[in-house]
């Protein structure tokens, strides 16, 4: 293990688990969200990203970024991983914040920290081939550049951001051109016909010191703050606690990766999914002659094509549906078109106003 992590440059990992999940409801909910959830593996999606970042570092080198509502959460899902490394947020102000105020702990320790940004919700199926794309991306990053990993997408996906890829600035190393958030259906045919689009994995890799460059250059604002708060030497009672609420909401996409002429996109060499919702899980699920793909449960069905049914107790039984996502979880059923399955987030929303918030 530390043979490996000496091979990758000082590698400090920043897993970002904060995420609500809220297209996957009700599978995931307020309490459990997506990242925590066991999705076709036995550990939870945190859990193997934990996995696959031991392999790149030891577990004092792994920090966790997270709302302060999941730590005890965080802690039973991974006990090794060191307490203090666990940085909960008192607000959620996206990516560039969090990941800023990581790198300024980091540095205080280590000067040549390299950093690798892996969100903790996304499924990769094949490490070694994971772990060859990162330590290229290390590589250019060495220099001071800020690298992303980019997915060479293979169909017109409406749910995913995009990257543009500029000139070419090495083997498969291209600059940065700009992000894309999530296009209409069109516009992700037309990206996909033009071939230098990738999807955006929000993957990062970038020397800490030349990520606190970057904010000190697009983000002031912010950077005043981490200098009134230096030195971090107490994660629980500290003035960054008290003031992280005046940091600007913005993600490290647009408010320095897009503006910073010193950074670059590697496409992946792995196979990545982001798990963004039911259709995304349906790829990976069992389907019967009828084309229904079955997650869980009893089911009985006639005259159903194309459904997605899932059960945690019980039999889901149905007749002469077609195309239908059917999902029972506890006290709640889902039942929508597979087509909306983008749009249950529009659902979760007005549960807020609904028993009190009892089913979010």
């Amino acid at each position: 293990m530390e043979e490996k992590n000496r091979k990758l440059g000082g590698c400090y990992v920043l897993l970002l688990a904060g995420g609500s999940g809220t297209r996957f409801w009700p599978y995931s909910r307020r309490d459990l969200p997506k990242q925590f959830l066991p999705l076709l593996a036995e550990e939870s999606l945190l859990q193997q990203t934990y996995l696959r970042a031991l392999q790149l570092a030891p577990a004092d080198h792994i920090y966790l970024l997270t709302d302060v509502y999941y730590a005890e959460k965080i802690k039973e899902q991974l006990p090794s991983l060191p307490a203090e490394n666990i940085i909960l947020e008192p607000a959620n102000k996206d990516t560039a914040p969090c990941l800023a105020l990581a790198a300024s702990m980091i540095v205080q320790q280590d000067q040549d920290a390299m950093l690798l940004v892996l969100p903790s919700d996304h499924f990769i199926s094949d490490n070694r081939s994971f772990q060859k794309t990162v330590e290229k991306a290390m590589q250019a990053a060495k220099g001071g550049a800020m690298v992303t990993i980019g997915i060479q997408p293979n169909f017109p996906n409406s749910a995913y951001g995009y990257i543009e890829k500029g000139a070419e600035a090495g083997e498969d190393i291209f600059t940065l051109q700009r992000f894309v958030e999530k296009p209409c259906r069109k516009d992700a045919e037309f990206m996909l016909a033009q071939g230098n689009y990738l999807w955006n994995s929000g993957i990062y890799i970038t020397l800490a010191k030349s990520l606190l460059q970057a904010v000190s250059v697009y983000l002031p604002a912010f950077d005043y703050l981490l200098q009134r708060w230096q030195p971090i030497e107490n994660k629980e009672d500290a003035l960054w606690k008290e003031e992280y609420h005046l940091a600007p909401a913005i993600s490290i996409d647009y408010g320095i990766m897009e503006k910073n002429k010193n950074a670059f996109v590697i496409p992946a060499s792995f196979a990545w999914d982001d798990l963004g919702g039911f259709e995304a899980l349906a790829k990976y699920l069992p389907k019967d002659i009828e084309g229904n793909c079955l997650d869980g449960g009893d089911w009985l069905g006639i005259d159903c094509q194309n459904c997605l049914i899932s059960s945690d107790e019980g039999l889901v039984a149905a007749m002469g549906l077609q195309d239908l996502l059917i999902i029972r979880r506890g006290d709640i059923v889902l039942v929508a078109p597979r087509a909306k399955n983008q749009e249950i987030k529009k659902l979760v929303m007005r549960l807020k106003n609904l028993a009190d918030g009892k089913y979010l």
